[in-house]
């Protein structure tokens, strides 16, 4: 058995499948109106560390001492001082992890009576490539000993894919299914088809996403709010952190209560004292307009490519927390047609089942290379990424072939750079790509300029990327292989 983790930037679901059917894991006390365990990090050195829903309200009184939006700054390698201790984003990380692991197997044990579980399927947003999924995997990997979840990430599974397949499962369709995913931290969309006849019951198709999350969506109408708090009340709500701290939360909560209605109020307490203003749904539609129409514009482009507009076998499903907002429902229905159905599907629950049904059969869905791959080169003086396996290729890829010739006189080696980065065309700017490795062809003897040598590369559909540079007037040859997907 094998755990199935939504790790959110926001709050984190875990879930399991027993007897057939996904089961959510969270108690009662953790699972803050089942949206899950809030991502949330809290040290002060009186009451000590703190994770989900306490570390969130102790952080309320104490915003100085919290982190919130951690995975946001994984890969940044960002640095934290909580009360004048330091940690770092891979460190909260796995104390998050920790905690949602340690709260999964209470629920297995007591609820469903199962064993203990340290083996997970771990989702992701789709544009998290080898350095996001490594980070990941060290912070969950980390022991119990010290602090951390001891839990052996197995595999990674794109957010909106798994929410397609949970999707897919639960009603048993053979249409296309269209993921709109937008979570606390990031926008994904993608293209899923169900294949029940062959060996994977399902297919990638597309996919694609942004850094644009509902934590935008609340910073963008806080800015507003400060702004008609000042028209109204003349008290400046940017004045310091406990402020601009109470002033997010509450344009939190303004735009989930204007989910549902038309019009809300806003209450703050600055030097003691209570104020609010009144704030319509259309105020708020029209501070955060440029966020929806960047999510939109990529799902129209995704639509376009895939020619879905007035498709008669195409389900729409909307997930994560902020996909409850009405413009959402709108703008998809703008792009696909008013007669298009979109469905809100499990919101907070849909990518964690998602992925837990992923764990329980990991031959459950044919994906897609996540980005594309290639060695560096040279375009006259200017160096270039060569891209060989490209990005939404099938799995496993064909072995494809790049020629190459030295580029000075007497060279003894060739040092070729794997790259990652996110073009299609078969050259891109070296300033585009993430390096992943180094892979070096020794020659027996120096070479003159101009020596041919050649390059193999192949992505595998157990994720590993294969690379073997060959030296052709010799036959002798290097390989290297890194794992850019983790298909376990």
């Amino acid at each position: 058995m094998r755990l199935g983790i939504d790790f959110g930037t926001c709050y984190s679901f875990p879930a399991v499948v027993i007897n057939g059917e996904p089961r959510s894991l969270l108690s009662m006390k953790t699972n803050n109106g089942n949206r899950g365990i809030p991502s949330v990090f809290y040290f002060d050195r009186r009451n000590g560390e703190m994770v989900g829903v306490k570390a969130e309200a102790y952080g309320n009184r104490n915003p100085e001492c919290v982190v919130t939006n951690v995975k946001s700054e994984l890969p940044n390698g960002t640095e934290y001082e909580l009360d004048g201790v330091h940690y770092g984003a891979a460190d909260i990380c796995s104390r998050i992890i920790a905690k949602i692991t340690s709260e999964a197997n209470e629920q297995l044990e007591t609820e469903f009576r199962e064993h203990t579980v340290y083996e997970a399927v771990l989702s992701v947003p789709v544009r998290f490539g080898d350095k996001e999924r490594t980070l990941l995997r060290k912070a969950a990997e980390v022991s119990r000993l010290d602090g951390g979840a001891g839990l052996t990430i197995k595999n990674f599974i794109q957010e909106p894919v798994a929410a397609a397949i949970d999707y897919g499962e639960m009603i048993n369709t053979a249409d296309q299914v269209l993921v709109y995913d937008l979570g606390g931290g990031t926008f994904d969309v993608a293209l899923v088809i169900p294949t029940p006849f062959e060996e994977q019951p399902y297919r990638v198709v597309d996919f694609d996403g942004t850094e644009i999350g509902g934590k935008d969506f609340d910073e963008k109408f806080a800015v507003y709010l400060q702004g008609v708090f000042m028209r109204d009340c003349q008290i400046d709500l940017s004045r310091d952190a406990r402020s601009r701290h109470d002033l997010l939360m509450a344009a939190r909560k303004a735009k989930e209560e204007l989910s549902d209605d038309t019009r809300t109020d806003v209450e703050v307490q600055f030097d003691g004292l209570f104020y609010d203003v009144s704030v319509s749904r259309e105020e708020f539609e029209e501070a955060t307009h440029d966020l929806i129409t960047d999510t939109m514009e990529i799902t129209s482009k995704l639509v376009e490519r895939n020619n879905l507009v007035g498709s008669e076998h195409l389900h729409v499903v909307m997930v994560g927390g902020s996909s409850f907002m009405p413009q959402v429902k709108k703008g998809l229905q703008t792009i696909l047609g008013e007669e298009t159905k979109v469905h809100l599907h499990r919101p907070d629950k849909a990518i964690a089942f998602g992925a837990a049904r992923f764990a329980a059969n990991d031959n459950l869905v044919l994906q897609l290379a996540p980005f594309s791959y290639g060695t560096n080169t040279y375009a006259g003086d200017v160096e270039k990424i060569a891209n060989m396996v490209l990005s939404k290729t099938p799995l496993p890829t064909p072995v494809v072939k790049h020629e190459f010739e030295t580029l000075i006189d007497g060279q003894t080696s060739v040092l070729f750079g794997v790259y990652q980065n996110d073009g299609r065309d078969e050259y891109e700017d070296i300033d585009a790509g993430v390096k992943l490795m180094d892979i070096t062809l020794g020659f027996s003897a120096p070479v003159p300029r101009g020596t041919p040598v050649y390059v193999e590369m192949s992505l595998g559909d157990d994720g590993i990327l294969l690379i073997k540079a060959v030296d052709p007037a010799t036959g002798s040859y290097e390989t290297a292989s890194i794992n850019v997907v983790r298909m376990d």
